[in-house]
């Protein structure tokens, strides 16, 4: 799978922070934390999120778009397709609802919607599937009211699969539209 580390470390320390109330245990070989002078807050970066911590509160306080990414993979951030199919059912529209309402409260967020495919067909056109699967949850964003300059799309086609595999369950997982946060 080739989702960003930042994205799971980011609600790994969300949760970690919410179910404990205090940092988590930090690696004794890692350099230590940077202290900004008089701030009380330290810049620590895990995985390649920069998380500032108020020392004194014990309070995390993630930063926009570390919250929005957060916020998608809660809300969901997939969208699957059927075979050769470029539209999907309710439970695509119920993600993308959610996905919307994440966009329109936070206005200065943008997306990429990457349309993938299963290994079978050319690659021609597994990428104009892939483009068509993409712009569909697009075009439904936008209906709901996000404005279409915050979304990009691209295709990998089969690429980038998602999941490895030569079977109807690989298969079902690679026919995929993910929502990304851009940075």
């Amino acid at each position: 799978m080739h989702r960003p580390i930042h994205i799971l470390a980011a609600l790994g320390v969300a949760l970690a922070l919410s179910a404990c109330g205090s940092p988590p245990e930090q690696d004794p070989t890692a350099e230590p934390a940077e202290v900004v002078e008089g701030t009380g807050l330290a810049d620590i970066t895990d995985g390649g999120i920069d998380v500032e911590t108020d020392e004194t509160a014990g309070v995390t306080q993630l930063t926009p778009a570390e919250q929005a990414e957060v916020d998608l993979i809660n809300a969901g951030d997939r969208v699957y397709f059927d075979y050769d199919k470029s539209s999907f059912g309710a439970e695509g529209e119920a993600i993308l609802r959610a996905q919307s309402e994440l966009l329109l409260g936070a206005p200065a967020v943008t997306v990429t919607i990457e349309g993938h495919c299963d290994e079978r067909g050319t690659r021609e056109y597994n990428i104009a599937l892939g483009e068509r699967r993409a712009e569909a949850a697009k075009t439904y964003l936008v209906s709901l009211g996000v404005e279409a300059t915050r979304i990009s799309t691209i295709s990998y086609g089969k690429e980038r699969p998602e999941v490895e595999g030569h079977n109807e369950q690989a298969w079902r997982q690679n026919r995929v539209a993910i929502t990304v946060i851009n940075p």
